[in-house]
């Protein structure tokens, strides 16, 4: 096998493992606040599937930099670089690690505090809305970046892309916020 190869496999990897992960974790997140509180054995759920979307993001990152180096090496890729489908694609990784890094700093801990307690208790509810933004940009991100690197013909420019990407987002949130509203707040 040939590192083409290696890198193409090890993007479809990382890539399967940061959507599934980003999949799972909504569902565990939402499976988990029904009873309006997040237990010990959930919260642990939820940071072993963080786990396997950080290993996805970083084999994700690194075949990316690798065939980002191989076509480098073999045909200049300057054309791919500054296509608006890869600056695109280039904002939303971008966007998944700093999400990533918000929800392991200032989620997770809310979470581990709260364990066990009324999810919609004062000191909770206020911070519930830093808990649902982090989960819809991770999964619209996750499967944002899927398509943009699996939609081969794609010939929209960077702003229309963005603008659907954000769009995608707000949408979330307002359903987000109406499911939350629903289970936690039983409104």
């Amino acid at each position: 096998m040939d590192w083409y190869s290696v890198l193409v496999s090890g993007h479809i990897i990382g890539t399967a493992l940061g959507v599934g992960g980003a999949t799972i974790s909504d569902y565990l997140f939402f499976k988990s606040v029904k009873d309006g509180k997040i237990t010990a054995g959930e919260f642990s759920f939820l940071k072993a599937v963080s786990r396997v979307l950080w290993l996805g993001f970083l084999i994700l990152v690194f075949s990316g930099f690798g065939l980002l180096f191989l076509w480098r090496l073999n045909a200049g890729a300057g054309e791919l670089v500054f296509s608006s489908k890869f600056l695109a694609k280039m904002t939303v990784v971008s966007i998944i690690f700093f999400n990533g890094l918000l929800m392991h700093w200032k989620v997770f801990p809310l979470f581990e505090a709260g364990l066990n307690k009324p999810l919609n208790s004062e000191g909770f509810s206020k911070k519930i809305p830093l808990v649902y933004s982090t989960g819809v940009i991770s999964i619209v991100s996750w499967y944002s970046a899927m398509l943009l690197g699996s939609w081969r013909e794609m010939r929209f420019s960077y702003p229309v892309i963005m603008i659907f990407y954000v769009f995608l987002i707000l949408a979330g949130l307002v359903m987000a916020r109406f499911v939350v509203r629903k289970i936690i707040f039983k409104k």
